[in-house]
């Protein structure tokens, strides 16, 4: 749930990247979570600590999360993030503790994104 819940978290602050193009592919499991965004741009390792920094920030802040229903699709929603999703969340962000981010370059523009908890 953690992690899950930190994965979006991930994707709403990468996807404010002005070089985000789309999401890839994705696995989380218990120990980590994985994600392929393609990126005009490969992200360097101070862009990739200021995603964490800003990722880290929003967490401590103890955002509640709650859950929506529009046309039949249940939509994830914690503060200005909406996404649809039927996994399993933490009930505030403060649950999640501190997130480690990792990239592996995995091609032009294909940047995989680790996160883990600490």
């Amino acid at each position: 749930m953690r992690l899950h819940t930190a994965s979006h978290l991930v994707e709403f602050f990468i996807k404010k990247n002005p070089e985000f193009l789309s999401v890839e592919g994705s696995l989380v499991n218990s120990v980590k979570d994985r994600t392929d965004y393609l990126l005009a741009k490969n992200i360097d390792p101070q862009g990739l600590a200021e995603l964490e920094l800003q990722i880290n920030n929003f967490i401590h802040q103890g955002h509640p999360v709650k859950f929506e229903f529009e046309d039949g699709l249940r939509i994830w929603c914690c503060d200005e993030i909406r996404m649809p999703c039927c996994g399993t969340h933490v009930l505030n962000t403060s649950e999640i503790g501190q997130v480690k981010l990792s990239r592996k370059n995995k091609g032009k523009g294909l940047n995989r994104i680790e996160c883990s908890l600490t």
